[in-house]
């Protein structure tokens, strides 16, 4: 087979591009990638591809999972192509669909489909019958002739057309719109909304699942990890259905099963936002012909909470001491059974759906024995439960198929937790260093905020939260000479945002993670300054110049759980080595606590720097009012994960000027990391000292930079 890659417009070949491989020195072409990726499937090995973002990892990958798959593909069976979020999806679909076309043997297109929520599709039926902003999470399921969800059994009516099939799955449609209803003008708002398949007529939300149709030809069907992850617990589609998987940011994939503490009150607003639904029935704002069906499942869901706090409140009656208690195989059998219920929750309440998704970290292919559950106590009170996997069994389904992990930035503690056997893989290690230009730009008034919610270090949080207000004026004011530029904050907990937001006098949307991303992206399109606790995931930033907003080194606090699990490791002697930390420090391994936030603050602050590169023409631009944000950008830089700096000096009353740093500059602030504050306040104080006046002396004007 040949480079099947060609430009979606004019179909013309898109020329290979070059990617460095680690231990290497020579370069490698995209289409030499794709052929090494072939290889280690031929061998029957799992494939794990790492490079930093924007490096080219998407079309060698696809490129080598068709050649591995194409009888499979000609055949009926698609690829999957999963991503962490939707806004992700979003892109890799236009970009695959507008952007980057492939074609087998030159003439055979290969087609793209995404698999979406409900949310995304307009209702037909309550539309047709004046309800104009409904969209099928409002569907009157069984009210409306066009509901015929994917069945096993097949349906027992007239007038329906078997319109597409997959293993033992099947899809149906209407033969006849004027079944359904004579009125003329319904017809003519359906034939609009309904989606045809075969000759039938669908809702358009089951609709898209003909994409699964055997009979179709070459495709690649995306869809994101949490639409994934419900659509298998609700049985639309199995693993053997696709002839090899790529998973896209595969770091971000284990990171959702890793050990994590769920608070006792998350439960609880769970429970909260359940109750309100059932409420909003009660109260008639959800439409009465869904009442019995849409209040079973909502009645069984909270049941199923209600038991557990009910199984917690007993045993938290007898005396025991303060510490950890380990739940019981049933209890666990009932988060298990809880995680199942949010896929069945995705076809009525995507959000609450995905607010139980990403509260409880487990696998729905997942079994009592795979999972350790403990509950922190204090006496009478329970405060967190502690999830300990120990094993991923939605992986091991993957590994039967041709399966490629693209990775930017390996979790190598979660993995090493989850028992994920990386010897069974083979490694293609690529460059760490993104293309595009990076670019800090210093702020005046900025410390460092290490120690800011000690206790001697109070005083912090009025100069930051003041120092934050200026720096958000200050950007309002940079996007604008920047020209079409986005701005996105990423802030490692919420009293960060919080403090941000006091102090704000511009248009921002200010994000804690409780609403859809959605609306967060709406924000970024109509403009506004986002800052979110996201960790930039599922944020898009949709530009090629972006300037990333770090109010705080994102240095986390740990979760109870991984602590946990670390220390027993630990004490078992298993030894841990970070990604990041073997680039920017002598060691390299991670020995305690503090190496294990170090290595996820640089990976997060690498993350939200190099996230949305997609090529040598992206531009980032680091705002911080942490002294050791700036810092630890210099340890990135020096550790060879960020391209060289430019510094661009914009002063109110003089026109904005870029130097590129020198390699004593970079030094000095990058060792400043591991000094005391008041010697890292003052490096940086004299480093921007030396910035400005070069800036005056040599500097090039802002424009020229961004033309060149």
């Amino acid at each position: 087979m040949i480079w099947g890659w060609r430009n979606c417009k004019d179909g013309g070949i898109i020329e290979p591009w070059v990617m460095r491989l680690e231990g290497s020195a020579k370069e490698f072409s995209q289409l030499e990638v794709a052929e090494k990726i072939q290889k280690f499937f031929e061998e029957n090995k799992p494939v794990i591809l790492r490079s930093a973002p924007g490096t080219g990892k998407t079309l060698p990958a696809i490129e080598a999972m068709v050649r591995v798959v194409h009888d499979d593909l000609m055949n009926g069976k698609p690829i999957l192509y999963l991503v962490p979020t939707k806004a992700l999806q979003k892109d890799v679909v236009r970009r695959l669909i507008t952007e980057t076309c492939y074609f087998i043997d030159r003439d055979i297109k290969v087609a793209v489909y995404d698999i979406v929520g409900r949310r995304e599709f307009p209702c037909p039926w309550q539309r047709a019958h004046m309800n104009l902003s409904a969209t099928v999470v409002d569907c009157v399921r069984s009210s409306c002739p066009f509901y015929f969800p994917i069945t096993t059994k097949g349906y027992e009516s007239e007038n329906l057309r078997l319109v597409a099939k997959w293993g033992q799955r099947r899809l149906y449609g209407l033969e006849n719109i004027s079944v359904a209803t004579g009125d003329m003008n319904a017809i003519d708002v359906l034939k609009k909304s309904l989606k045809v398949v075969n000759g039938a007529y669908l809702c358009p939300y089951f609709g898209q699942y003909a994409a699964l149709d055997e009979n179709l030809g070459p495709r690649i069907i995306v869809t994101n990890y949490y639409k994934f992850m419900a659509d298998i617990a609700t049985g639309k589609y199995d693993i053997d259905n696709f002839a090899g998987i790529v998973v896209d940011e595969a770091e971000l994939f284990f990171d959702l099963f890793k050990p994590r503490s769920v608070n006792y009150d998350d439960l609880i607003y769970v429970r909260h936002e359940i109750s309100e639904r059932l409420k909003s029935i009660e109260r008639g704002e959800i439409n009465p012909r869904r009442i019995s069906e849409t209040k079973k499942l909502l009645t069984t869901t909270l049941g199923i909470i209600e038991e557990i706090f009910a199984r917690i409140r007993e045993r938290l009656e007898g005396p025991g001491p303060n510490g950890f208690m380990r739940l019981e195989r049933y209890d666990i059998e009932l988060f298990l059974e809880l995680v199942r219920h949010a896929g069945e929750l995705e076809d009525v309440f995507p959000d609450l759906a995905e607010l139980i998704q990403s509260s409880i970290p487990l696998d729905p292919k997942q079994r009592h024995v795979d999972v350790d559950v403990f509950l922190t106590t204090r006496g009478d009170k329970a405060f967190n439960f502690v999830f300990i996997p120990r094993r991923l069994r939605l992986l091991e389904e993957f590994m039967e198929k041709p399966l490629i992990l693209l990775m930017g930035t390996p979790d190598n503690v979660t993995t090493k937790i989850l028992n994920v056997d990386f010897n069974k893989f083979a490694i293609i290690e690529g460059q760490d260093m993104p293309p595009g230009r990076f670019v800090i730009v210093p702020l005046d008034g900025v410390q460092s905020l290490r120690g800011i919610d000690s206790s001697h270090g109070k005083w912090k949080e009025v100069t930051s939260q003041y120092v934050c207000g200026k720096a958000l004026e200050f950007m309002d004011r940079l996007r604008k000479l920047l020209g079409n530029a986005v701005v996105l904050g990423f802030a490692i907990a919420r009293k960060y945002v919080d403090r941000c937001e006091k102090e704000a006098s511009i248009n921002g949307y200010f994000d804690f993670g409780r609403v859809p991303i959605d609306e967060v992206m709406t924000a970024l399109e109509k403009d506004k300054i986002v800052i979110s606790t996201r960790l930039w995931r599922g944020i898009n930033p949709g530009a090629k110049r972006v300037i990333v907003f770090i109010p705080k080194f994102p240095r986390p606090e740990l979760d109870p759980a991984l602590s946990i699990i670390f220390r027993e490791m630990r004490a078992r002697g298993i030894q841990f080595s970070g990604y990041i930390l073997t680039k920017v420090s002598r060691v390299g391994s991670i020995d305690s606590e503090y190496d294990l936030v170090n290595e996820v603050g640089f990976r997060n602050l690498y993350q939200a720097i190099a996230r949305g590169n997609r090529g040598p023409d992206y531009v980032s631009f680091l705002v911080s009012i942490d002294v050791e944000a700036y810092a630890a950008a210099a340890k990135l830089v020096r550790g060879g994960l960020l391209p060289w700096p430019y510094v661009l000096i914009a002063n109110k009353n003089s026109e904005p000027r870029v130097v590129r740093a020198t390699e004593v500059e970079v030094d000095k602030l990058s060792i400043a990391f591991d000094a005391q504050n008041a010697i890292m306040n003052q490096t940086y104080k004299d480093v921007v000292s030396v910035w400005r006046k070069r800036a005056e002396d040599e500097g090039i004007p802002l424009g020229n930079f961004l033309s060149a």
